[in-house]
């Protein structure tokens, strides 16, 4: 009886343990909760789960604030929202959306902030111009369902269909179905499953691994004038499905480029370049000797169209010109800039545009070029003829929040030009990209970029460094920059530049932009340098380090760096944040910025656990022991009690032999 009850004891302690350890009911600070324990281990008996995984989350979620400035930085990680609003964001979000608490973009702080769907919103104090994130920041995390396609229903190409619904990606790739592919695509952006369609292939060609694909059995190549630079031949491919032609053709006006087969099944033609002989010039893919003659033919809105009125029969060919003599080679409809929209257009001399005057040898006139009331004005000497199809002019409108002018004329230098921009922020601040850009997105946020000047308005940069001579004043109006002298024409009004923490007068901050010699030891790229501000803020947040030591390594920069705390325990795991305040640019002996965590709670509770159940078995046995004794005196005394009357005497033991008592319970 013993033997079985302590066999019976280890194997309820042996399922028990089993039972915890495959419950796993650990919660996301490495504790067990006891309530989901014995959900746990009735889902593991009964084969029922005691609880389903909450619903998808379909589109974007609420709005998390759950760290504010203060420390090192806000960090608004994913890591520490899953554990602060369980259930509230699904286990792989497909976008991410970062504010202000007051609703302003990220991007438009000024800020340096990491917007990442797969770690949050973290703005780290050393990383800002003044050392401080000055705003509280918040995100929500789209979790809806994303179909996206590889490949867009091209069965020549085997793609994957994949649908994300926050929880779980799902892919179906493209596959044969004998002669035929099923294309798998997107009924929609955010369809549920994807689509298959069976889809036969072309004739010749045949279905393999998920796309149609051709039936090659040969090729031939073919060349019409046999290797012979005189005439103007054609070499054709012929794969049986596509004839790919490969003319003659000039290089220049002295030298023939030949194509020809190497062999009759060659897959591509060979191109050889072949001068012409003397007194010959190359004209339509061949050496000819004939000169030809182009004469305009006609002229229509500024394009002439010439002809070869000799022998040699060249083709015709269209050109810019001045048609009507008045000293320009296109309209300005060619620049894009439309005369009849409000705030736009073209003043010559101060006045109008007027296609009707002769502006040839005029001389020196200033010609505007505007868009949505803002642009650009400069010198043109009229001896050279203005081409308006060279011009390109891009400006802010109603739906930008900062002011720009970006003009670009492909047909020569233009210098010395005066930009006007709105001032939509009045932040008192513009940069200035002294260098060709073609769009505004070319200039940098905070005008830190090479070639790149920051300039206060109105003021002079001349003052603070010769180099440049740029000057910016405010108009009359209080409604425009006006900045010169320009090389080149890209300006930008600066936003996100004023202090959160000022006293409340708009002050600009200013942007650091530092310019540094070469190392002494350019090689190692350590020793000594010097570096100076050309924006001259008076700060040196941003500075570099002008001094490495050459026998360290790394090129003498020693990383310095700075971790914020580690957050909430996550699926055994915890974040952090390193930042190298030096700015080495280098990994070395950078701390884990992730950590195991809660496995020695989760050891100390199960140990705990085991304890109280082995405590409880003690008692049971001890209870069981003491109840089994009880049990056993009382039906010791119902046996006295059934004894009959007048037992039978035990026989007189012999002399001098000690007898001893024998209990009456063992009498016979």
């Amino acid at each position: 009886m013993k033997k079985s009850l302590v066999i019976i004891s280890f194997a309820f302690i042996f399922l028990l343990s089993m039972s915890i350890i495959s419950a796993g009911d650990i919660n996301q600070d490495g504790k067990i909760s006891f309530g989901e324990w014995l959900k746990g281990i009735w889902g593991k008996i009964t084969g029922k789960a005691a609880g389903q995984p909450s619903p998808p989350i379909i589109s974007w979620t609420q709005w998390f604030d759950y760290d504010s400035p203060g420390g090192s930085g806000d960090y608004e990680l994913l890591t520490s929202l899953r554990t602060a609003y369980p259930g509230k964001i699904c286990d792989s979000p497909a976008n991410i959306e970062c504010q202000t608490t007051t609703g302003l973009d990220y991007t438009a702080t000024g800020e340096v902030v990491t917007c990442d769907v797969t770690k949050g919103a973290i703005c780290v104090n050393a990383q800002q111009p003044d050392g401080t994130c000055n705003y509280d920041y918040k995100v929500r995390f789209y979790c809806g369902t994303t179909c996206s396609d590889s490949d867009g229903s091209d069965i020549t190409n085997q793609g994957i269909v994949s649908i994300n619904d926050g929880f779980t990606l799902t892919p179906s790739e493209d596959v044969c179905m004998g002669t035929a592919v099923v294309e798998f695509t997107c009924s929609s952006s955010s369809a549920l499953q994807a689509t298959g369609t069976p889809t036969p292939c072309s004739s010749g060609e045949s279905c393999q691994n998920g796309a149609c694909v051709r039936v090659i059995s040969a090729t031939t190549c073919s060349d019409s004038d046999g290797n012979n630079i005189t005439n103007q031949g054609i070499v054709t491919i012929d794969d049986g499905f596509t004839l790919t032609p490969s003319e003659d053709s000039c290089v220049n006006s002295s030298t023939v480029t030949e194509y020809t087969c190497s062999s009759p099944t060659a897959s591509q033609s060979t191109a050889t370049n072949y001068p012409c002989l003397s007194g010959e010039s190359c004209q339509n893919g061949l050496c000819s000797s004939c000169q030809p003659n182009y004469v305009k033919s006609s002229c229509i809105d500024d394009v002439a169209v010439f002809k070869d009125t000799s022998s040699c029969n060249l083709p015709d060919y269209n050109s810019f010109y001045d048609c009507d003599g008045n000293g320009l080679l296109s309209w300005p409809a060619c620049s894009g800039i439309n005369l009849n929209a409000e705030g736009n257009g073209v003043f010559i001399n101060f006045l109008p545009f007027n296609n009707l005057t002769n502006y040839t040898n005029m001389g020196n006139k200033t010609m505007q070029l505007a868009e949505n009331y803002q642009g650009i004005e400069f010198d043109w000497d009229f001896s050279d003829k203005f081409n308006f199809c060279d011009v390109s002019l891009e400006t802010s409108d109603g739906d930008d929040n900062f002011g720009y002018v970006v003009f670009d004329y492909t047909g020569g230098k233009i210098k010395n030009k005066v930009a006007f921009v709105d001032r939509i922020n009045k932040s008192g601040k513009v940069c200035i990209k002294d260098a060709p850009v073609k769009v505004i997105s070319d200039v940098s946020a905070k005008c830190n970029a090479p070639n790149e000047i920051l300039i206060d308005c109105p003021g002079n940069f001349t003052a603070k460094n010769p180099t440049y001579n740029y000057n910016c004043t405010i108009t009359p109006d209080e409604l425009q920059y006006q900045i010169w002298p320009l090389k080149h024409s890209a300006v930008k009004e600066m936003i996100g530049l004023v202090s959160a923490a000022g006293n409340g007068t708009g002050t600009s901050s200013c942007t650091e932009n530092w310019n540094c010699t070469d190392w002494t030891n350019i090689t190692d790229q350590c020793g000594e340098r010097t570096c100076a501000d050309l924006n001259n803020c008076g700060t040196t947040f941003d500075k570099p380090l002008e001094s490495k030591d050459c026998s360290l390594g790394s090129g003498g920069c020693i990383p310095d760096w700075i971790c914020t705390d580690y957050g909430e325990c996550v699926d055994g795991f915890k974040e952090r944040v390193c930042t190298d305040s030096n700015n080495c640019e280098v990994g070395t002996d950078k701390p884990d910025e992730t950590s195991k965590c809660g496995t020695n709670k989760i050891k100390s509770i199960l140990f705990i656990i085991f304890g109280i159940v082995g405590l409880i078995l003690i008692i049971l046995i001890i209870l069981y022991f003491i109840k089994k004794r009880k049990s056993d005196e009382e039906d010791s005394e119902t046996q006295v009690h059934h004894q009959p009357s007048h037992p039978r005497s035990p026989p007189h033991a012999p002399a001098n032999v000690h007898t001893p008592r024998i209990p009456l319970t063992h009498q016979r």
